[in-house]
């Protein structure tokens, strides 16, 4: 008896260890909002243009730009430690009447997600999902009065700062929409700003990289008991 209390003790008291490692996405379909009068909704999704953009005066939500990955080849048992989006051949710009002075600013997003269904189109419009913080895109601005907003990173990653939304996504579905706000629209010194999409020949589209952590799965009861029981009965020969 003591002999199986000692094993059972030493195999709850054995931690899991933690296996890290990085994966990367490219989006599956990505995608705008750009104003459309003849749409219900005053919008429409274009996701067949070269480039992605946002911008910051766009109204009635016309602000909005979707990107969508398929998450399956993340382990179940997945623990993010690290995320972000990478986005390429970034180019921003400055309102004329009220351009950034010398800088360097920022351009603030927010960010939220939800579970996709494949593919960026109308229907995309009426989905808001649960919002996360994350950084934003460094610009600095000419003093000329003139458009002189420029990107100070043409690949900018923008860092996820809260992935328990993501992790909570993860745990039902492998599809995931991130979409990306200026977080103040109201804010006229940005036109907006743009970046490659996956239809671009010159880019791969906003890498989303996660680093994560998995926990082996333990041994199973059966197992356990298997081994104690030989270990009892090796011991009895003795």
């Amino acid at each position: 008896m003591m002999l199986r209390s000692v094993l059972l003790a030493a195999a709850v008291a054995v931690p899991a260890s933690l296996s890290a490692a990085t994966t990367t996405f490219l989006p599956v379909a990505d995608g705008n909002t750009i104003s459309d009068d003849s749409a219900m909704l005053g919008v429409r999704i274009d996701a067949d243009s070269v480039r992605v953009g946002l911008e910051e005066s766009a109204s009635q939500g016309a602000n909005r730009a979707f990107l969508e990955y398929d998450l399956g080849a993340l382990p179940r048992r997945a623990r993010l430690t690290d995320g972000r989006i990478t986005l390429s051949n970034v180019r921003a710009d400055a309102d004329p009447v009220d351009p950034i002075e010398f800088g360097p600013d920022i351009i603030s997003l927010s960010a939220s997600a939800y579970e996709g269904d494949g593919i960026v189109d109308d229907d995309d419009i009426m989905q808001f999902g649960s919002s996360f913080d994350i950084t934003g895109i460094p610009v600095i601005g000419s003093s000329n009065g003139g458009r002189g907003a420029e990107a100070l990173c043409t690949v900018c990653a923008l860092t996820i700062e809260d992935l328990s939304v993501i992790e909570g996504l993860l745990a039902a579905a492998d599809r995931l929409t991130v979409v990306l706000q200026i977080a103040d629209p109201a804010d006229r010194r940005f036109n907006f700003f743009s970046f490659d999409s996956i239809e671009s020949s010159t880019g791969p589209g906003a890498v989303l990289t996660l680093d994560f952590a998995t926990i082996p799965v333990p041994a199973s009861g059966i197992t356990l008991l298997s081994a104690l029981g030989a270990a009892a009965a090796f011991r009895r020969r003795r």
